[in-house]
């Protein structure tokens, strides 16, 4: 449907929502409540979606995740252990261009 422009890689493709209900004796069930579908009608379970643009992310670099899982949602930024969001930074870069354009309409 044109609605936006895809940036980054294939999805992981999870596109259905599970729901857990505790039994009287203490056990459980899961079980599937919905699945996700595109626009077009197409599920995305199993499949994932293409990005329009491809965009492959940088792997974090250890001493990164080790502060994150320190004081998650907390960055403290230094040169040897920052990464950069190479697929954010090119989505920007997409999005000013589009805007340049709608001025030269």
């Amino acid at each position: 449907h044109r609605r936006a422009v895809l940036i980054g890689t294939r999805t992981f493709g999870k596109g259905s929502v599970q729901k857990i209900q505790r039994l009287s004796d203490g056990s459980g069930i899961k079980y599937t409540v919905a699945l996700y579908y595109t626009p077009a009608h197409k599920r995305i379970h199993g499949a994932g979606i293409e990005p329009d643009v491809e965009v492959e992310a940088l792997a974090p670099r250890p001493r990164f995740m080790n502060q994150l899982s320190r004081l998650p949602g907390i960055i403290e930024p230094d040169d040897s252990s920052f990464v950069t969001d190479v697929q954010l930074q090119r989505a920007i870069e997409i999005l000013k261009g589009i805007r340049l354009l709608e001025n030269f309409k």
